[in-house]
This record gives C-alpha cells, sequence and structure tokens, in this order.
C-alpha cells in the first residue's frame, strides 16, 4: 500500500511517498511557498506522478492541517497525526498536546528501532534534545535556536556582525586554534554551542544511564563531528514514524 507522509516543520514542508514501510521519495519546499491549500495541492501534484489515498500528516505550523485537509480531494483520507495515537512513546509530561507532534512522532520512531534508553537530537530550525527512558516514556527536553536562527540572530540584532553560513565552519581550524576572522568566529561560536549544549544536556541523564544518542534533521551532519559522544544518525524520522504510527493504529497496536 502507498501512502504519502508530510511533515509540516517552520522552514520546510517534507513530504515522503511510501511503498508499504519503505521511502520511494521525498521531496521538500519552503513553508512560505505553500500558503493555501491551491498551492499544496500543486506542489505535490507537479512532484508526486500519483497522490496515495492516504495522506499522513505531521504539522507545527498553524493552520496546516486544516489547509492539507482542503488540498485534497474527497476521495482521500487525510489523517493528522496526534499525541492520543499509538507514536511509539508514552508522553509523561503534563500536557502532550503542547508538544511539537514532530518531536513526539521523532521520538517514537527512534524508540521503536532501539528499544532502549535514548537522547534524540534534532537539528532544524530548533534544535531540539529529547529524552525517552528505557521503559518507553518521553520524558521532556530542551529547545535552543538551530545553526542558521542563532547567526542570523548575531546579524539582524547587530549593526555589523555579517550573516554567515554556520555549515560552512572549518572543523580543524575550530578545533585546533582560536578563530580570528569575524566569520568564523560566529561559525565556530554557533556550532561549538550546539556540540556543547548537547553534552551538557546528555550529562543530566534524564533518560537514565547508559542513554544512546542519536542526531536527525539537517544540520546533524554539522554538529556531528564536533560531538566528543558517540551518536548514531537517523535520518527522516519524523516521516518514518508517521507511517509507523498508522500502521500501528491501523492493526490496533501500542508499540
Amino acid at each position: 500500500m502507498r501512502l504519502l507522509a508530510i511533515d509540516a516543520g517552520n522552514t520546510r514542508v517534507k513530504a515522503g511517498l511510501f511503498d508499504d514501510k519503505t521511502l520511494v521519495e521525498k521531496h521538500a519546499i519552503s513553508t512560505d511557498a505553500v500558503v493555501d491549500a491551491d498551492a499544496l495541492s500543486g506542489w505535490l501534484s507537479s512532484t508526486l506522478e500519483q497522490l496515495p489515498q492516504t495522506m499522513l500528516v505531521s504539522s507545527v505550523v498553524k493552520g496546516f492541517a486544516d489547509l492539507a485537509r482542503e488540498a485534497a480531494s474527497p476521495d482521500r483520507g487525510v489523517i493528522v497525526v496526534s499525541p492520543s495515537m499509538p507514536i511509539g512513546v508514552t508522553v509523561n509530561v503534563p500536557d502532550p498536546e503542547r508538544v511539537g507532534i514532530d518531536r513526539l512522532v521523532a521520538a517514537g520512531e527512534a524508540y521503536a528501532r532501539i528499544r532502549r534508553a535514548l537522547v534524540l537530537v534534532t537539528m532544524g530550525t530548533a534544535i531540539t534534545i529529547d529524552s525517552v527512558t528505557g521503559d518507553g516514556r518521553f520524558v521532556g527536553g530542551t529547545i535552543s535556536p538551530g545553526l542558521r536562527v542563532a547567526a542570523r540572530s548575531l546579524h539582524t540584532q547587530t549593526s555589523l556582525l555579517p550573516d554567515v553560513n554556520p555549515a560552512d565552519v572549518d572543523r580543524g581550524s575550530a578545533e585546533s586554534k582560536p578563530p580570528v576572522v569575524t566569520e568564523d568566529s560566529i561559525r565556530a561560536g554557533v556550532v561549538l554551542g550546539a556540540a556543547g549544549t548537547i553534552e551538557k544536556v546528555m550529562a543530566q541523564a534524564w533518560s537514565g544511564p547508559d542513554a544512546r544518542l542519536i542526531v536527525t534533521g539537517g544540520d546533524a551532519e554539522v554538529v556531528r563531528p564536533f560531538l566528543s559522544v558517540a551518536c548514531d544518525l537517523m535520518e527522516d524520522l519524523v516521516l518514518h514514524g508517521l507511517v509507523s504510527t498508522w500502521r500501528r493504529q491501523s492493526r490496533g497496536s501500542t508499540s
């Protein structure tokens, strides 16, 4: 069975076409480019040769779920995933609906794969660092600015600091000596700061001892080389997690 998984984030909308459990196509567009149902429908129609009958949606963008329902034709089902569904973890926080559904779905997918305590770092518009215990409880985490948000804020909130791309950081230079050029100083500060935050959160052991560090998101490969803690890269966790959630719900299972 073919399914379309859509992850609507603050910067990009990602769409994954699945054939059963296999991700066969992946596409992305700027969130600002799909401002209404016609734009979303037009993008999907022009990108995919044939739209599946079922669309699974995760969104942290206000109004996107309604937009997706409007964009889908009447004969297609749109399932907006929520914390009340079998996402793969027990959400052990006071108000699950206030936690980004992308964080929960990704954590559920990561836990389903390894079945042990983990710390999941997602590096996108924001950097979220979430803790899951060995018995599968999502217990919360931290949110900090993503690399590009942090770098851009230095540019927009100061008079003279330039706008730089943190992904251009020179690992060898940043680790061997202090940067002396402003652009390099910003890149190193942002990337090393993110790596330090991750390692500090790991040291809190909120997931319990011996948690496994997992990294994902568009900037994971930028920060990963600067981590002194062993980690595993898992890509497209939200897209895969949407499909896994749908499969659990279809068979009436919670795990």
